[in-house]
């Protein structure tokens, strides 16, 4: 990067380069030569690789570079601004000026909102005539980043297939670090973003790529062999969905166990959260040290059991006799509370389906706890197969008292069950001597 600041390159050159990076890149992680380069550099993806863009670097190093120039201390440098040539393809002066602009019309339109967050949430924004000269720099060069971003985006909503993930709802983005790679055997690393990206061997894209005739599963036989229906939709390999399943369910029920047993031991978890005030109320202040009120799920009680679906009942009888059977149940009978925990792995474009559909079939089993004097709530978890959390993942993990690293790592293991899981079931369905699997 240091040679590029330096002398004048033009940016077709350097996109050059980027091109054979990006070849080598492909070959070193095992992915086919179809797959788009926005997998490596995309920053508002679901998944998000360590790799970072040569062009990116190269155009925020070169408006850096102007901005310098503009603003420095020295008269002559500031008056005379020496050129900067990048080619006719791009130029750092208009770049800087763009940014410059966006910046201030950024000002002028205020804090809004963006997003889920809430009205009034402008935590870390910064104002350009407020900032000093560094201030200015850095917010301009990130504002040329975030126009990289953008093109790089719309170009992934342009994608049919590669860029599906552009309409995933209600999914965690994955992050994943240098030691995250080299800690993930070749075949992991291949299936994780050739399953993202929707370029593994199957059988729809081996005939889209011209290389077999015919695209149907080779299971059932009764539809295309997409990566969507043999991770989700197959009918011959439901028994193998309900072991994927149980798996991602024997992650969630240790993290259960290791909770309950710390409630027994040290008391309700300490759960932070917003506490509303009602109008006319005084606010009281919380000392330092003092617990909040939350403690989540195991808030009340000191006798909570465990009951996971092995086969057997999990709401216990005293409370109500149903057929109905959910994954996990967490009992204090002390307090006559009940909280039901449903698991579902689904495709990562049906979470919201999911959850809405496992709420209703255990609406009426709710409200007849209630009507028996237990206090009974529900809890929907949704991991994708490809392994990608969805929000109610961390709302769930956060709710029975773990937080921070310890609350991270288990999220990592309960998805990491659900990916592991859906590679073998691609092996299995497509053949395990599939090179691509």
């Amino acid at each position: 990067m240091w040679q590029l600041q330096v002398y004048e390159v033009a940016v077709s050159r350097v996109e050059r380069m980027q091109q054979k990076m990006n070849s080598y890149y492909r070959k070193w992680l095992g992915v086919p030569r179809m797959l788009t380069d926005l997998a490596f550099f995309c920053r508002s993806g679901r998944l998000q690789l360590p790799m970072t863009s040569v062009v990116e670097e190269f155009k925020a190093g070169k408006v850096r570079l102007v901005m310098m120039m503009r603003e420095s201390k020295d008269q002559v440098i500031a008056g005379v601004r020496p050129p900067i040539r990048t080619g006719r393809k791009w130029r750092a002066e208009e770049a800087a000026d763009e940014a410059v602009a966006m910046a201030k019309w950024k000002e002028m339109q205020g804090a809004v909102q963006v997003g889920r967050k809430e009205v009034g949430f402008h935590q870390g924004v910064r104002w350009y005539s407020k900032l000093g000269r560094k201030g200015r720099r850095e917010l301009v060069v990130e504002a040329v980043k975030e126009k990289e971003e953008e093109y790089r985006f719309a170009k992934a909503v342009q994608q049919g297939v590669q860029g599906a993930w552009t309409r995933w709802e209600g999914v965690e983005q994955r992050k994943v670090s240098w030691n995250d790679i080299w800690s993930m055997s070749s075949g992991a690393v291949r299936f994780m973003i050739s399953s993202t990206f929707d370029v593994l061997p199957s059988p729809v894209n081996l005939q889209r790529w011209g290389t077999v005739e015919d695209g149907g599963c080779r299971v059932c036989n009764k539809a295309k062999g997409s990566l969507e229906h043999t991770l989700s939709a197959c009918g011959g390999l439901l028994q193998v969905y309900t072991w994927r399943h149980n798996q991602v369910l024997k992650e969630m029920a240790e993290v259960a166990r290791v909770a309950v047993e710390a409630r027994n031991k040290n008391g309700p978890p300490r759960v932070r959260g917003i506490r509303f005030v009602k109008e006319g109320v005084r606010c009281s202040v919380r000392r330092k040290g003092q617990r909040d009120d939350g403690g989540g799920i195991l808030a009340a009680g000191d006798d909570w059991e465990v009951r996971v679906d092995e086969g057997n009942r999990t709401v216990p009888e005293e409370v109500v006799v149903t057929a109905l059977r959910p994954d996990m149940v967490l009992v204090a009978r002390s307090v006559h509370r009940l909280a039901m925990v449903e698991l579902t792995v689904p495709w990562e474009t049906r979470m919201d389906e999911a959850r809405e559909r496992k709420l209703d079939r255990y609406a009426e089993l709710r409200e007849e706890c209630e009507k028996r004097g237990w206090r009974a709530e529900v809890h929907t978890v949704e991991v994708g197969c490809r392994g990608y959390a969805g929000r109610s993942v961390r709302r769930w993990v956060r709710g029975m008292g773990i937080g921070g690293r310890d609350g991270e790592r288990w999220i990592r293991r309960i998805c990491g069950a659900a990916e592991a899981g859906s590679a073998w079931i691609v092996g299995k369905a497509w053949g395990g001597g599939n090179r691509g699997v």
